[in-house]
């Protein structure tokens, strides 16, 4: 084997093996030069378990390539030393975002003997003609960082990408199934000019450059008339709003083809970018947009000015207003938790906004708070105390963007850990709040559910508040998926069928004389067990009638069940 390329994690929420579209596409053109190539994505443990199957058949590859970011750099290390003691002669080759904040150090302290930063379609190929070849010098290469003969770092200018995507071949989702068993994936642009001080694109990859519209649909068509499962395309742009024009013309060619396949999609935006062009959310939504991922990050003005969001507080809640108006069900966006000079009041002024942004769009928004992350090269990274911050380096090998990894002049590492729990908790009460309390619309909540079920769209509200309502939650479901009505909605009450929504002996303590601790007369009992889907609401009250009841109380009675979530209607 010529080209071994690794990406290896553990176990962690957000992880999906096989997910790496860079690694795919980095094995297509290798490839497509002469070179036998395969991936081994999965947990660390099961990589470190092929290594050594693959050792023992002395079948180790020439050349490793490893991916590397914030969440797995610490074990890409381990497994880098790994292999070299199997097999010191296989060439290592380190890429992916991490890799822009390595240099010598890692080179020397793991054998590594290159390092690909950026965008390393090019420069892969190069670096394997090179080593595998015999061509051409390794000083010569763009965008590589090596030890030389000499024992001198040596790191090359910067490769200057194509402007075009168009280019670069599209995934093969056949090589990583895990992916395509949950969505599609589609990457329409790559880099963002934004140049937030906190994020890793906007500091190493703020030359944006796109693939056409015409090419994005058809490799959009390509998928859904190959596997006619995929029912939820993700596009992984930055920024997929940052040109209109664009969005249209690609939201134009997907309500056609949605005219004859079943999908829908999931982007990430700026706030800006929306509140600049009215309607555009309302064109996403005709074609099939689901979900919108905006960059929140705090709602404190001062704290955005820090980030360098190009946004405001007042900006957040003026679009996430709109985009409701614009018929967009879900919003979604996180908090961080331990940025530049946060302080109490600074944390006390997103509280704020995540407060109106629940009251602007109830069942709708979509958020939690994470502790701040030091990516590489990032200005806050770079100079943390310019910015008020301390940074634990050692900390990070921990680190499930659930810890800090970060204090601020004005709170300590275990104030941001205790605040950032606290959040969440409060944000968790406050969304079960808003629920119970009959703030969301039921048509939110029925297209919550049914988008889970039919395209296995993700909600917090669906973790955090109806997950904790069992027989809201049957209720629900059995309202979206399966169809069932309320009472005012049925054109012949009569004929319609009455169904329970739960198991009465899941419920009913008899000890008591309670079904979900509701007290429970024995005449109401018999009603209920008579709404097993099998009798009429006619044929109902009529045996009701026949037992005493009035056809008012049984109807009374009926009303009140369906206001618990006992019972719903069916009209066959």
């Amino acid at each position: 084997m010529d080209l071994l390329l690794i990406n290896g994690h553990r176990s962690v929420p957000g992880y999906l093996p096989g997910s790496n579209l860079g690694e795919n596409i980095l094995m297509q053109l290798a490839w497509k030069r002469g070179y036998s190539a395969q991936m081994l994505q999965d947990y660390v443990a099961n990589i470190l378990r092929e290594l050594d199957r693959l050792n023992r058949e002395n079948c180790l590859p020439k050349v490793a390539g490893f991916y590397t970011d914030f969440n797995n750099i610490t074990w890409t290390e381990k497994l880098i030393r790994h292999l070299k003691r199997l097999h010191p002669k296989t060439i290592v080759i380190v890429g992916g975002p991490q890799s822009a904040g390595l240099g010598e150090a890692f080179l020397r302290r793991t054998g590594t003997d290159a390092l690909c930063p950026g965008e390393g379609e090019e420069s892969l190929m190069e670096l394997l003609d090179y080593y595998l070849g015999g061509k051409g010098a390794l000083g010569d290469i763009r965008g590589v960082g090596f030890i030389d003969r000499d024992d001198r770092y040596v790191s090359t200018p910067q490769r200057i990408a194509k402007k075009s995507l168009d280019d670069i071949p599209w995934p093969d989702l056949s090589l990583t199934p895990d992916y395509s068993k949950f969505l599609f994936p589609i990457l329409t642009g790559r880099g963002c000019p934004m140049g937030c001080t906190f994020c890793y694109e906007g500091a190493n990859a703020r030359n944006v450059r796109f693939a056409s519209p015409e090419s994005v649909l058809a490799e959009i068509k390509k998928r859904v008339e190959n596997d006619p499962t995929l029912k939820y395309l993700n596009f992984l742009d930055d920024t997929f709003t940052l040109k209109a024009d664009r969005v249209r013309q690609i939201c134009a060619g997907i309500r056609e083809m949605r005219r004859e396949h079943d999908f829908v999609w999931f982007a990430s935006g700026h706030l800006r970018t929306v509140h600049n062009n009215p309607g555009l959310i309302r064109d996403m939504v005709d074609a099939g947009l689901k979900k919108l991922f905006f960059g929140l990050e705090s709602g404190s003005d001062e704290m955005l000015k820090r980030y360098n969001k190009h946004t405001t507080s007042q900006l957040m809640v003026d679009t996430v207003a709109q985009c409701v108006e614009e018929g967009l069900h879900q919003i979604a966006g996180n908090f961080i938790i331990g940025g530049p000079f946060e302080t109490r009041k600074t944390l006390d002024e997103t509280a704020e906004i995540v407060d109106r942004l629940m009251e602007i769009a109830p069942g709708q928004i979509d958020t939690s708070y994470f502790s701040f992350l030091p990516y590489p090269n990032t200005p806050i990274t770079v100079d943390p105390e310019r910015f008020g911050m301390h940074i634990y380096e050692e900390y990070i090998d921990c680190c499930l963007e659930d810890i800090p990894l970060s204090r601020t002049e004005a709170l300590s590492y275990q104030e941001l850990l205790n605040q950032r729990l606290m959040a969440n908790y409060n944000l968790q009460r406050k969304m079960r709040q808003i629920y119970q309390e009959g703030r969301i619309p039921d048509d939110v909540i029925i297209e919550t559910f049914r988008d889970q079920h039919d395209y296995s769209v993700y909600s917090k509200w669906m973790e955090y508040v109806y997950n904790h309502f069992p027989v809201d939650h049957a209720y629900w479901k059995m309202r979206a998926v399966e169809g069932y009505k309320l009472y005012a909605q049925l054109e012949k009450p009569m004929e319609a069928f009455a169904m329970r929504t739960i198991s009465i002996w899941d419920y009913y303590d008899t000890e008591k004389e309670e079904l979900d601790r509701v007290p429970m007369d024995p005449r109401g009992l018999a009603l209920l067990k008579l709404c097993g889907g099998k009798l009429r609401v006619g044929q109902i009250i009529g045996l009701l009638e026949n037992d005493g009841w009035q056809r008012e109380e049984a109807i009374a009675r009926l009303a009140e069940y369906e206001r618990r979530k006992w019972i719903l209607f069916a009209e066959i």
